[in-house]
């Protein structure tokens, strides 16, 4: 329902100060603060906002306090770093605002944690993790593309993350993918050329849901 956005109907209708915005923003709102946020965090929600908007989220630190200990093994595993996830803003506005490596590390857990549990039920939700993580590694995001705009030239940081993928994670999916991409990179001088768009729009697609 969440995902859905059932709930925004209760927050579109509410006048936000500029305060709240910065403080949904760093994980810092208290829910006490209006009587319908507080209703909300009593039925575990808590609050996200983008472009403007303000949109009722699972709030995974509660339901990971009452659950943790009650589920198996796998779930205690995706309920641990969901809550980390989501205690660390990683996007904002169409561009990336937390290092590159922490993208790369989520790429290579969900990918290991969907090799090590095949048939985990919430498997649609893992795997559409892996993909995401793994496409931003080679494409970036709208405001913060592996690329220079205006010189074309691959970004430095980029090149750095994809030396810490082929170091941390070898042999997985991920490194082998940067890899290729970086080779080609490589060789085409560090510059998006017309054969490193054409490898980075065929990926997309080849990867697209």
């Amino acid at each position: 329902m969440e995902r859905e956005g059932e709930f925004y109907t209760i927050t579109e209708k509410m006048e936000w100060k500029e305060q709240d915005y910065k403080d949904m923003f760093e994980n810092k709102f208290d829910m006490n603060r209006y009587p319908a946020t507080k209703s909300l965090s009593e039925s575990g929600f808590t609050l996200a906002t983008g472009e403007g908007m303000v949109f009722p989220v699972v709030d995974w630190n509660q339901l990971n306090a009452f659950f943790k200990s009650k589920v198996t093994a796998p779930m205690q595993t995706f309920l641990t770093q969901e809550t980390a996830e989501s205690n660390l803003t990683v996007f904002s506005d169409g561009g990336i605002v937390a290092p590159l490596e922490e993208i790369a590390d989520r790429a290579a857990f969900w990918e290991k944690f969907n090799l090590d549990n095949p048939y985990f039920m919430r498997q649609e939700e893992t795997t559409e993790s892996e993909r995401w993580m793994r496409l931003v590694m080679v494409n970036g995001a709208d405001n913060t593309p592996s690329f220079d705009y205006e010189t074309q030239m691959i970004s430095e940081d980029y090149k750095k993350v994809w030396a810490y993928i082929a170091q941390k994670y070898p042999g997985t999916k991920l490194a082998a993918t940067t890899k290729e991409l970086s080779d080609l990179c490589a060789a085409e001088g560090w510059k998006r050329t017309k054969k490193v768009e054409d490898w980075q729009m065929k990926y997309v697609e080849q990867n697209s849901l």
